[in-house]
């Protein structure tokens, strides 16, 4: 009778917690094949659709055609594909990622639609993860794209109503790019959309955020289309870079921080009485601007810049109650009052027209990452770029001391493309003391740009140092004091890098662990941003510095 019992309670456990779903296996490929064939999996055993799987593929795997889905139907647990280097998973099915899922590919991935819910699920590797589909994240989903890895939805991207989903970029991801002109849109609703400071966000089709959607920009975000903010619980902040290929037509909040560089190629429309435009940053318009009634574009200490026709029917202003907006018509350089403004002078008060401050392109190549690293007696620089315009080589600097540095190499570069570019370069020569490296963009027409310095420890290297320069921003004339808190004590270097390249100050000194405040004579610098390197033993601290 007890065996009998134990039979029975054996049979209902398996059927309970033995189906796919439930079961956490892990699948390796033996051999190239379909993937719904048998002979492509070691022990003959076809991963099946659901469940908290790891599916490893080693060989080319090709035809997975259906659905498939990694997670449970709780949300509950964790899947995973790996793809490895050399390897591929192609096929036209879309995969559900429905728990805290890992897709990580190192060699091939194609496949159909890309649908998230729940999570929050993770894009990893260092290949293109390519989805030929739609993406769609719904039901509290998430999905991040970490760094190095890299993501590419043809179709569309959707967040629907009451998605309350988030999507962070800390790599790269491009959307939209169906075929040559027929781009897709991104449409952003009750959802979280954040670039991270080492991401790159680029969509070839329309960005719509909607009702309560959310974008913040720490990195680079780039918009093939227009830039529609389409209800008033709608809202962008650019902390860093924002290019809008098509046009910005805003009925929310849109904000730029200060140092942030927006760049609009088409016309601006703020829309109603819920249109807000705060530019603490720099932002260029190269098409023509409406102010509609009751609409306000403000801000304190930015810069906004028309080229084309302006008409205002609402509010310009320094943002209240004392904020000083630097509002430029580049038709009438010399007047604070713009062409048709139906409203008095004081609507656009405490603001001040100069075409000359804030007014610059954008830099030719938009760096994705630049990385060095010892291997061996070698020394391995890594980066990649979003895009290029007339990009003519890159050289690769080597320094002793962080100050005095030497080019070590060339890599040619790709002139002008839209496409993402990979370079890795080599120093065979390097030495196994302490060193440091910068990677130097050249256009064809011979101006260039610095990246930060990177240094390489001879051995471990120890924790870096807080560093924070103040006023930031600064004024012309003004003294500028340095605040540090020191994990250790010892001789720094501090020079400061206008954005040619050039050294414009330097200064060297000893100080104690811990926190210390030291100000800073002798350093005038005039309007422009600049690089702050703290340079020590085995490390260094960068930071901006912007002077207005």
């Amino acid at each position: 009778m007890f065996k009998s019992l134990y039979t029975l309670l054996a049979a209902f456990v398996l059927i309970v917690a033995g189906s796919p779903e439930s079961i956490a296996a892990t699948y390796r490929t033996a051999q190239n094949g379909n993937f719904s064939s048998g002979s492509t999996w070691i022990g003959g055993a076809v991963p099946p659709s659901g469940g908290n799987h790891r599916l490893i593929i080693n060989h080319t795997v090709s035809n997975l055609n259906s659905n498939f889905q990694l997670g449970v139907n709780n949300g509950s647990g964790s899947g995973s594909i790996t793809v490895n280097s050399g390897a591929s998973l192609t096929g036209t099915g879309a995969i559900n990622l429905i728990g805290t899922d890992t897709i990580k590919n190192n060699g091939t991935f194609t496949l159909g639609a890309l649908n998230v819910t729940k999570g929050p699920s993770v894009i990893a590797g260092g290949n293109n993860t390519v989805f030929t589909g739609n993406m769609e994240i719904t039901g509290n989903g998430g999905l991040t794209v970490i760094p190095m890895a890299k993501l590419y939805v043809n179709g569309t991207t959707n967040f629907p109503n009451n998605a309350n989903a988030t999507f962070i970029v800390n790599g790269f991801y491009e959307g939209g790019k169906a075929g040559v002109t027929n781009y897709k849109s991104f449409s952003i609703q009750d959802a979280l959309i954040t670039v991270g400071s080492t991401g790159i966000l680029r969509q070839y089709g329309t960005v719509n955020v909607d009702k309560n959607g959310t974008v913040v920009i720490n990195r680079l975000m780039r918009i093939f289309g227009d830039l529609n903010l389409t209800q008033q619980t709608s809202t962008v902040t650019n902390n860093d870079s924002l290019i809008i290929h098509g046009n910005l037509n805003n009925k929310g909040t849109f904000t730029t921080a200060p140092q942030s560089y927006t760049e609009v190629r088409g016309a601006v429309d703020n829309q109603n009485s819920h249109a807000v435009i705060t530019t603490n940053g720099y932002m260029r318009v190269l098409g023509d601007f409406y102010n509609q009634p009751n609409a306000i574009v403000q801000g304190d200490g930015g810069s906004f810049i028309v080229l084309g026709y302006s008409e205002n029917k609402g509010t310009i202003r320094g943002t209240p109650p004392s904020g000083q907006l630097n509002f430029c018509d580049s038709t009438k350089p010399t007047q604070t009052q713009i062409v048709n403004d139906n409203r008095p002078q004081g609507s656009i008060a405490n603001t001040v027209a100069n075409c000359g401050s804030g007014f610059f392109s954008p830099v030719p190549v938009e760096l994705l990452f630049v990385n060095a690293n010892r291997e061996g007696n070698q020394v391995v620089l890594n980066w990649a770029t979003a895009s290029e315009i007339n990009n003519d080589f890159f050289s690769i600097e080597r320094s002793f001391d962080g100050i005095a540095f030497e080019t070590v190499g060339l890599v040619r570069g790709a002139g002008t493309t839209a496409e993402l570019k990979n370079y890795r370069f080599t120093d065979v020569t390097a030495t196994c003391g302490m060193l440091y490296y910068r990677l130097r963009q050249t256009d064809f027409n011979g101006e260039n740009t610095a990246s930060q310095v990177m240094p390489i420890a001879p051995c471990g290297s120890a924790a870096n140092p807080q560093m924070s320069l103040f006023p930031n921003p600064g004024s012309e004339g003004a003294t500028f004091s340095l605040a540090l808190n020191l994990q250790q004590a010892g001789e720094f270097t501090l020079n400061v890098t206008d954005m040619a390249g050039r050294v414009v100050y330097t200064t060297q000194f000893n100080t104690n662990q811990g926190t210390s405040q030291t100000q800073l004579s002798g350093m005038e610098l005039s309007k422009g941003i600049y690089t702050v390197s703290l340079l020590g033993s085995n490390m260094a601290q960068h930071s901006r510095l912007m002077v207005r």
